[in-house]
């Protein structure tokens, strides 16, 4: 079992992953549980309230509007996009509202499996069927944003598969990862989950 210095909010200390993907997924379940029926706003606010009484720092998270009916999570795109994207130096999460939430977000993957638990809630609610992951950023980490970051990956798949029913989309995005076998396994590891990534 993989252990790491992590960093949760206000909780810094050696932790195992497995815990951390558990507590986020247990969180997620348990709001989005006492919000049905509720507002979708309120159910948001409940979540980001759990995660941050937790220690969880959340990456930013919208709940939806005309345009994407569906919780959307946002990363960092200078420390989770590969340079070889096709829009890395004109991206669209570099202007307006999407780039605030993204330079909020950063790259940390905590944050944004935190912020994944909150959108999650919207769905086991029954707010959304399936939640947009990562409406900027991508897969990557600082450590070299060409390769999936296993530690954001492997907490998506613990997360997902608490939910997930054997059919059907717990979420979805994009990524602009270069072909590889590392992107190739992602996917396809996400996708057992309900998780769809599209190229």
């Amino acid at each position: 079992m993989e252990t790491a210095q992590i960093s949760t909010g206000a909780q810094t200390g050696t932790s195992n992953f497995l815990d951390v993907y558990r507590q986020i997924g247990d969180i997620a379940i348990a709001v989005g549980t006492a919000c049905k029926g509720l507002a979708r706003r309120t159910t948001i606010d409940r979540a980001r309230a759990a995660y941050r009484a937790a220690g969880f720092a959340p990456a930013p998270v919208g709940c939806g509007n005309g345009k994407v009916a569906t919780a959307s999570t946002y990363r960092g795109i200078r420390e989770t996009c590969p340079p070889t994207c096709p829009i890395y130096d004109a991206c669209y999460a570099s202007e307006g509202n999407v780039n605030l939430h993204q330079m909020r977000a950063g790259g940390d993957a905590i944050g944004s499996l935190a912020a994944f638990g909150v959108a999650i809630a919207l769905h086991v609610a029954g707010h959304v069927d399936a939640v947009r992951l990562h409406t900027s950023g991508d897969f990557g980490s600082g450590d070299d944003t060409s390769v999936p970051d296993p530690v954001y990956v492997d907490g998506l798949i613990a997360i997902a598969a608490r939910v997930w029913e054997g059919s059907g989309t717990v979420a979805w995005t994009y990524t602009h990862l270069p072909p590889s076998i590392h992107r190739d396994i992602m996917i396809a590891r996400l996708l057992t989950v309900g998780v769809e990534v599209l190229i």
